[in-house]
């Protein structure tokens, strides 16, 4: 709206600024009436009028002064230049994004359109309400459920706002401390850990009394017992690390009781407290809690177990143990199968049977097609071992307890959280592009060997086809008048292996006596050049380069080769996927693009490429 403002209605613009200046600045006083209650602007209704001719003068000079910069339009959407960067910057390193030049940010912007092009033609096409759009995101707004309902029933009963400002104070100061680590060696027996234990009590109270650490670091009281004294900077963690603790709860200058880790016994002083800048509590609360969560991980794990297991205790599991026996029975010829292969082996099982119930619960029943479904929606390369009841029953009952924890998220209405819809908004706009393109543009792609072989037989020679490589011997000089003086040695027939192991600067390639292998001409810049400039067996150089200099002798020339399908199967077939996804989507996207609005703007790009 502010650039719309800025750019069609100039001139109202100007009236308004006009305005503020000659009328406005001195407050209702100043415009043309002299009584209060004769001014039709502030009188009964007008007050509203002023109210908004107020809005309209801020926006004229507040908001709408500073246009935004828009890089690209697709139909009514734009991607602003804040859009861009910040889009850019995401899961880069700061090294990337330093390095990133021009070309790095056209590609980028490329792939932020065909993104939202995807969108825009899934909802074109109401996608939203594709049943295998819904099957994919179906598990995944149980787990977004299940997830807040996590958090709230036990994430946040354990990690409080005082375990937040806890944290937050102690990571704006590093602890500088003395350590003192007493280690016992060989057995460990009850009496050599009491006696060694009373060693480290009197070791703190000397210490209490005015005796440094650093006297005490090679104390040697027994060869089973040894000592060492380090000074440690500790910067405040969520790990598990009870020297850490310790240290953020002393005092300055105070020494900690003997404190027992898996290495032995050790005794700490407060030497000093370096404070460090942070960021704002608001800014780092979130990160706070993701490193509470992470410390308390196994602990959490143990309530969210509970938690689940209660609602199952909430409801009466009737097994169909004989439906559950002959499905084990049918899984039996395939222990440790992978999830991926499961619903291939139940598609050939009989219909009658998909359909009967392995438990029901509740008015509703798990039946064999349910779990069907339910492990194509598991990711990555899980395998199960469900040949036998109990260990078909294990599982089923996880499954049902997330389906009973999600059903008590949807009545505590957390379905309606704000980071539950954000969350399933990004999903189903994630999973109604990928839909879009893997099933409706790319589709299906034969990969017979007729349709590889023919792929083959056309890109053999520009993609198959191994360079001409060369094999060279080198000695690597330091200047230019050393390197003309072992050029002159090996043309007189001096041995160039003894010249490589008498005058080479690389050391590491002696023990190779100089040889570089499969070079190509594009290798090792003014080296690989040379080399094939010269015939097999001829010296050449000296070569030139940032290393040095360097006299070279050609051992092989290898001519190109065309490597054999059989020896490139596995890569021509991932090529030729390649290329009809390519060919397919850049089809698609054309023909997309004549009945739409897409435009860029890549000079607004290369305007903040030049100013940044």
């Amino acid at each position: 709206m502010c650039s719309g403002f800025n750019s069609m209605f100039p001139r109202t613009r100007e009236r308004l600024l006009t305005l503020l200046k000659t009328c406005c600045i001195g407050g209702a006083s100043c415009l043309p009436f002299d009584n209060y209650s004769m001014n039709p602007f502030l009188s009964g209704g007008g007050m509203k009028r002023v109210y908004c001719i107020w809005i309209l003068i801020l926006l004229a000079i507040g908001g709408c002064s500073k246009q935004k910069t828009v890089v690209a339009r697709i139909e009514n959407v734009e991607i602003t230049l804040e859009d861009f960067q910040k889009d850019f910057i995401q899961n880069r390193t700061m090294e990337e994004i330093l390095q990133a030049d021009f070309s790095d940010k056209v590609e980028h912007l490329d792939a932020m359109m065909t993104d939202e092009i995807l969108l825009q033609a899934a909802r074109e096409l109401s996608m939203e309400e594709d049943p295998y759009v819904q099957f994919r995101i179906g598990p995944l707004k149980r787990y977004y459920l299940i997830r807040r309902l996590y958090e709230k029933e036990i994430v946040n009963r354990y990690i409080t706002s005082r375990d937040i400002r806890d944290f937050y104070r102690k990571m704006q100061f590093d602890v500088v401390v003395d350590r003192l680590s007493f280690e016992i060696h060989g057995r460990k027996s009850p009496d050599r850990k009491e006696s060694f234990l009373d060693y480290v009590s009197n070791v703190r109270q000397r210490i209490k009394q005015g005796e440094p650490f650093e006297a005490f670091g090679t104390d040697m009281p027994h060869e089973s017992i040894s000592v060492t004294y380090v000074q440690d900077t500790l910067s405040y963690s969520a790990s598990q690390n009870v020297i850490m603790e310790t240290a953020y709860e002393l005092k300055k200058n105070s020494v900690s009781e003997p404190i027992e880790t898996s290495r032995g016994f050790h005794i700490i002083r407060v030497v000093d407290r370096i404070s460090r800048p942070v960021k704002p509590l608001k800014e780092t609360r979130g990160f706070i809690r993701d490193q509470l969560e992470n410390k308390y991980n196994a602990f959490l794990s143990s309530k969210y177990d509970e938690m689940t297991m209660s609602f199952l205790d909430r409801v009466e599991l009737k097994w169909q143990d004989d439906v559950i026996l002959e499905m084990c029975r049918r899984f039996e010829p395939y222990p440790n199968l992978l999830a991926v292969l499961l619903p291939r082996l139940m598609k050939t099982w009989p219909e009658e049977f998909l359909q009967q119930a392995l438990v029901r619960y509740e008015g509703t029943q798990f039946t064999v097609d349910d779990f069907s479904l339910r492990v194509q929606t598991l990711d990555g390369p899980k395998r199960f071992m469900i040949h036998r009841p109990d260990q078909l029953k294990r599982l089923l009952k996880s499954w049902i307890a997330d389906d009973l924890a999600a059903q008590a998220a949807l009545k505590r209405g957390l379905d309606r959280d704000s980071w539950v819809v954000s969350q399933l908004k990004d999903s189903l706009e994630l999973a109604m592009k990928h839909t879009l393109l893997e099933r409706d543009i790319i589709g299906v792609i034969d990969t017979s060997e007729v349709r590889l072989r023919e792929f083959y037989e056309l890109k053999k020679d520009e993609w198959y086809t191994f360079h001409e490589e060369a094999t060279i011997q080198e000695v690597l000089l330091e200047d230019s008048a050393s390197a003309v003086k072992v050029l002159r040695l090996a043309e007189k027939g001096k041995d160039f292996t003894e010249l490589v192991m008498q005058y080479s600067q690389r050391e590491a390639f002696k023990k190779i006596k100089g040889v570089i292998q499969n070079m190509r001409e594009s290798d090792w810049g003014p080296i690989g050049k040379a080399a094939f400039a010269l015939q097999e067996g001829q010296i050449g150089g000296p070569v030139a380069h940032d290393e040095g200099y360097s006299v070279i002798r050609l051992l092989e020339k290898k001519p190109p080769r065309t490597a054999l399908y059989e020896w490139v199967d596995s890569v021509v077939k991932k090529d030729y996927i390649d290329s009809v996804r390519k060919k397919r989507f850049e089809a698609w996207l054309h023909d997309w693009e004549k009945t739409h609005r897409v435009e860029r703007y890549e000079k607004h790009l290369l305007a903040d490429e030049e100013s940044g």
